[in-house]
């Protein structure tokens, strides 16, 4: 069915949350993970397999890239695998 705000108070407002709740989905696959950890996440680990500790461009994206390789795990578990937050 398709709902309008003529409809009643209470499924006009149950739509809305279903549709912010769609986004926000949207929102953490596609843009945080697809489009920034997955993105990023070779070159953390190239990074570490190829550079020097010592090599300048090791110690100036190794603050920013420290915990990176956390996060990915984290969201690939959370976001990503079956029975994750998506699909529950």
């Amino acid at each position: 069915p398709i709902f309008t705000p003529d409809d009643s108070q209470w499924d006009w407002n149950t739509a809305k949350a279903a549709v912010a709740n769609a986004d926000a989905q949207v929102h953490m696959v596609v843009t945080y993970y697809l489009k920034t950890l997955a993105v990023v996440e070779p070159f953390v680990v190239s990074m570490h397999r190829n550079l020097s500790t010592m090599h300048p461009i090791y110690k100036v994206l190794r603050p920013y890239m420290r915990h990176c390789l956390a996060y990915c795990a984290i969201a690939r578990e959370s976001l990503v695998n079956s029975g994750s937050i998506l699909e529950s």
